[in-house]
């Protein structure tokens, strides 16, 4: 009778832990899809809304015109692509105007700080979010501290390498592999200042943003039109002067041309301190993407038709064809402005760095701690000095060289799920309206719609609304169905597969662009199969009804357009190194296991789970 007893009880326990397995496994599973739910009206916010339309042009062009265009454009001109390198910068505008248009719709739906990372919660889920967020405060905090050791370098450059020679005078020489021949105390410094200007409160940081800002772009004018007075146009006269490299060093140069124009993410960090955020936010992205497709083209032609392609320095190349010139004064009017530029992006990368952490934590998915405001500053200072003293050490102690690519891989992981995020937007079911009809006007997105509008042509004033319908036409009718949870879940079926398809293409594609491999009967298979289900999943979307929520901005043609972003964001995604994967890997793990257990696991399922 003991022993009978004793089974029941025991069977009985082993039910219960199974219970827990499987609840424990059902709020895992559910996790992955459970979504944010915004309030969209206009809500009070702890920020202090204050930054117009200029403010916050100004901080992105501050993140996206900064080293990039004062040493980066010089060397892959001198070695990757030639004047060519123009061709390269469209291509990479392209590319980045597609993820400008995913990000501009976001903002005008959801007026929240958080960025990527809240986009991502509203249309994929926690999980997706995390790794979004994860991501961009990663790439932020790496992206002030490269910035500050690239200001650090420069400012040795102008004063000949005294700096450099006195810290290896008093600090010593490591021999380390993971750190930096020496501290860089200057970049330390640098980034100190920065979040103490940070810390002052937002008008003084953004004013101070403005002005170095302003300075940068009337140092570039200065460098376009007193450039072109000493151009000379024989630099350019033949396609051997053009594009010594070819379209193949055309292309190579692309990639790397698309990381100078990131960065227009830290408009939307700040979406809860704009005025009139829906409007606001999507037309700062747009307009600071123009100026800086504006900027970087007007450099690349003064510069390259100043001097031959081959005679480009490596670090200080504006500067150095001035002197080229005979126009000696010039080299510190340059200096200047390549100090303004990377001191506005470093501003930038400190501004937006403490948002998103105030967002992930105001959500639950870090500590709590940081969600603590300051009364005053209308800020959350806990954030910033936690974020800006780990940027300032990496800056201290590191060799970024080794982390750059983490940048990269971390942004355009980001891009990726906020153009796939725009897709599924379009097909789930019972999203609130943002804007009516009537306010969607030729505000923000005519102009866009036009470039895809055929005009009628002709005379012809046939009313097409007159023609009779078919009640059997199962085109139309879908077309104006509006989406169902059976046609949410085929179109998230295809998008997954659509981006396996993607992914095979651009495995395939990096092998044949990188020349490691042969072009064989079977790879061209595997191409060919690769791009047909990708165009098969494009034509199912399209044929999937879509609901008829509006928003002050709307990305066209969804789902080709975010698709295409996406396809990018993959082929640059394959181009990046192997041991770039193993670290990101690790370093989502990390950030992901404290969560999972405080998320998913509590005591009483332990309990169950043990004994």
């Amino acid at each position: 009778m003991d022993c009978a007893c004793l089974c029941v009880v025991r069977l009985f326990g082993t039910h219960r832990a199974v219970y827990s397995l499987e609840m424990f496994g059902y709020k895992f599973v559910t996790s992955l899809t459970r979504r944010k739910t915004v309030d969209f009206t206009p809500s009070d916010s702890p920020f202090k809304r204050c930054m117009n339309v200029f403010d916050l042009t100004a901080l992105g062009i501050g993140s996206l015109i900064d080293a990039g265009l004062y040493v980066v454009v010089g060397q892959l001109a001198h070695s990757v692509a030639g004047p060519a390198i123009i061709l390269s910068f469209m291509i990479a505008a392209i590319a980045s105007l597609l993820a400008g248009l995913c990000y501009a719709e976001f903002a005008s739906r959801v007026s929240r700080a958080g960025s990527g990372y809240i986009y991502t919660y509203v249309a994929m889920g926690e999980i997706f979010a995390f790794l979004t967020g994860w991501c961009m405060i990663t790439e932020y905090v790496l992206s002030a501290a490269s910035l500050a050791v690239a200001c650090s370098e420069y400012i040795n450059f102008l004063c000949n390498g005294s700096v450099y020679k006195y810290f290896m005078e008093e600090f010593g020489v490591w021999h380390e592999p993971a750190l930096a021949s020496f501290p860089d105390l200057l970049a330390f410094a640098l980034v100190i200042i920065a979040v103490l200007i940070i810390c002052l409160g937002v008008k003084q940081s953004k004013l101070v943003l403005d002005v170095t800002v302003m300075g940068n772009l009337l140092v570039v004018t200065f460098i376009i039109f007193v450039g072109a007075y000493y151009s000379d146009a024989s630099n350019w006269s033949s396609m051997e002067k053009f594009a010594p490299y070819g379209w193949g060093g055309i292309l190579t140069a692309a990639s790397s041309c698309f990381y100078c124009f990131t960065g227009f993410d830290t408009i939307t960090t700040a979406s809860e301190e704009a005025i009139n955020p829906n409007v606001s936010v999507p037309l700062a992205i747009l307009l600071s993407l123009g100026v800086s497709l504006l900027v970087y083209i007007g450099v690349i032609i003064v510069l390259t038709m100043m001097v031959p392609y081959y005679q480009l320095k490596d670090l200080a190349p504006i500067a150095e064809a001035f002197t080229a010139r005979a126009f000696n004064v010039s080299k510190y009017i340059v200096s200047t402005g390549a100090l303004c530029s990377m001191l506005s992006s470093l501003l930038a990368a400190c501004f937006a760095t403490p948002r998103l952490i105030y967002s992930i934590a105001y959500d639950g998915l870090i500590f709590g701690c940081f969600t603590k405001m300051d009364e005053d500053r209308k800020m959350p200072l806990r954030a910033v000095a936690v974020s800006g003293i780990l940027s300032a050490l990496l800056a201290f102690l590191f060799d970024m060289a080794q982390l750059v690519e983490m940048v990269s891989i971390m942004t355009l992981t980001t891009y990726t799920m906020v153009a796939l995020s725009v897709i599924l937007t379009r097909y789930q079911p019972n999203l609130e309206f943002v804007a009516s009809d009537a306010q969607l006007t030729e505000r923000t997105q005519s102009w866009l719609r036009t470039l895809f509008r055929k005009r009628k042509k002709g005379p012809s004033k046939t009313s097409y609304e007159k023609l009779p319908q078919s009640g059997h036409d199962s085109v139309t009718t879908a077309c104006h169905a509006s989406p169902s949870e059976c046609s949410n879940t085929v179109a998230n079926a295809t998008v997954t597969i659509m981006m396996l398809a993607m992914l095979a293409l651009c495995v395939y594609l990096k092998i044949w662009i990188t020349g490691k491999g042969d072009i064989e009967a079977v790879s061209i298979f595997a191409v060919t199969v690769s791009a047909f289900v990708t165009i098969t999943c494009l034509i199912v979307l399209q044929l999937q009804p879509k609901n008829r929520v509006t928003f002050s901005f709307m990305v066209p043609c969804v789902p080709l357009l975010p698709a295409f972003s996406i396809f990018i964001n993959l082929l640059l995604l394959t181009l990046l190194h192997p041991l770039t994967y193993v670290r990101f890997a690790m370093w989502i793990t990390i950030g992901k296991v404290p969560t999972f257990l405080f998320t998913f696991i509590d005591v009483t399922t332990i309990r169950y789970i043990i004994f």
